[in-house]
């Protein structure tokens, strides 16, 4: 098994490309100075191996202060969409200075010369991209980790295609069941879903499901971890965000803060229930189990603090969401400046990371089973520096209005 291994201020990130786990390793010595076998011997405990199942690969060539590189890189390879979901917050927005192949090739150079383990390709639907399989390649040929967003909509074609190329990890969107899921996307569209995950578990391909929590499918997440089961995946579940484009959807079937701890209290509940399936919440603090991809001091001032998102035009962003708060959080171009200089100088990307969540810090909960939630669901509606989740349940918690155990 091929761990990788980048260097880092507290010590190194150990990333293992079979099961897409990342550990964050605290070494009292620079990892660099570390003897190879001691380096070896660390990462069999953390990864349940012996010394000769492993094959270090070290990438990044510099230690920075926090993060040196992002630990995902989502690349928006398209704005075009076969589908107009009514709870997406994208609109349909083609970019006449859309980014071209050679864009993306300086680009992915770069993300491999920093570090960058994994590259996420998404769109709209990124699939339909007329250079999405040669990115797909050119990915793939760096040695990169490759992930793939889709809707699952595409031609029998398309889907063999997708098969042959083999993606390190492909995200399938499902929400509920057959009927909410077509009535949110449009007919016939959940059928083919379940149809590529079946491929992509015939192909032994690793998958994901990622399922929108709303007022329309909150009671059905109980058939979405029935497909997981049975396909052999986890689910990520996701909270509706009403930013970006305007829906009546939005307005009718939005996610309160009591609505949200009865989604997460039901999942907690079914995360004990069916133990194979794993499922993942944006609010795990009703459980005793709490698991994360990595440590949770690393997202400051969110989650947008470990990876970077880069818009159809080349555009940098913390995340996706951001680019809707006008403008204010775009921290600089990747056809003008290279990727790296964009983490290490923007002076966006600087502030943000220094934005401080003041509502959080006395929360029990917080940087323990909470990062704090989605910075920029707040902004949306609030221009203030303070922070406090639209969706965020634990003042009820506090205020002895819902319980904290799970199915209360």
């Amino acid at each position: 098994m091929i761990i990788k291994i980048r260097p880092e201020s507290f010590g190194y990130i150990a990333f293992d490309k079979r099961s897409r786990k990342h550990r964050f390793v605290t070494t009292d010595l620079p990892a660099s100075t570390l003897a190879r076998q001691d380096m070896l011997t660390q990462v069999g405990k953390i990864f349940d191996c012996t010394d000769e199942d492993i094959q270090l690969e070290f990438v990044g060539d510099k230690v920075r202060q926090r993060l040196s590189a992002p630990l995902c890189l989502y690349l928006e390879i398209t704005r075009y969409c076969t589908l107009r979901c009514n709870h997406c917050y994208k609109p349909e927005d083609p970019l006449s200075q859309a980014m071209d192949l050679d864009d993306f090739t300086k680009l992915l150079k770069d993300a491999r010369d920093m570090g960058i383990f994994e590259v996420r390709l998404c769109g709209n639907e990124p699939t339909i991209s007329p250079i999405f399989f040669e990115v797909c390649q050119q990915i793939q040929n760096l040695g990169l980790f490759l992930s793939i967003n889709t809707s699952g909509i595409m031609n029998a074609r398309t889907r063999r295609r997708l098969i042959d190329i083999r993606p390190d990890h492909v995200v399938v969107s499902v929400d509920g069941n057959q009927a909410t899921h077509d009535a949110i996307r449009k007919p016939g569209a959940y059928a083919q879903a379940v149809e590529l995950l079946h491929a992509l578990q015939e192909a032994n391909i690793q998958r994901r499901i990622n399922c929108v929590i709303s007022g329309l499918t909150m009671n059905h997440m109980d058939e979405v971890i029935a497909l997981a089961k049975e396909v052999g995946c986890g689910i990520s579940f996701i909270p509706l965000r009403t930013m970006g484009r305007s829906t009546e959807f939005k307005d009718e079937f939005a996610l309160t803060p009591k609505s949200m701890y009865q989604a997460v209290s039901h999942i907690t509940a079914q995360k004990q229930a069916v133990p194979e399936v794993p499922l993942e919440t944006f609010f795990d603090i009703l459980g005793n189990g709490f698991w994360a991809h990595h440590t949770m001091e690393i997202n400051i001032p969110c989650p947008a603090g470990k990876n970077g998102f880069v818009s159809a035009d080349g555009t940098f962003y913390p995340c996706d969401w951001l680019r809707y708060m006008e403008g204010r959080f775009a921290c600089g171009n990747v056809r003008q400046s290279s990727l790296a200089e964009i983490w290490e100088k923007s002076t966006t990307l600087q502030a943000f990371r220094q934005i401080v969540r003041k509502k959080c810090l006395d929360c029990t909960h917080y940087l323990k089973t909470c990062y704090g939630g989605c910075w920029c669901s707040y902004q949306e509606s609030m221009d203030c520096g303070e922070y406090e989740d639209k969706l965020c349940f634990a003042p009820l918690i506090s205020a002895g209005k819902m319980p904290i155990t799970a199915g209360g």
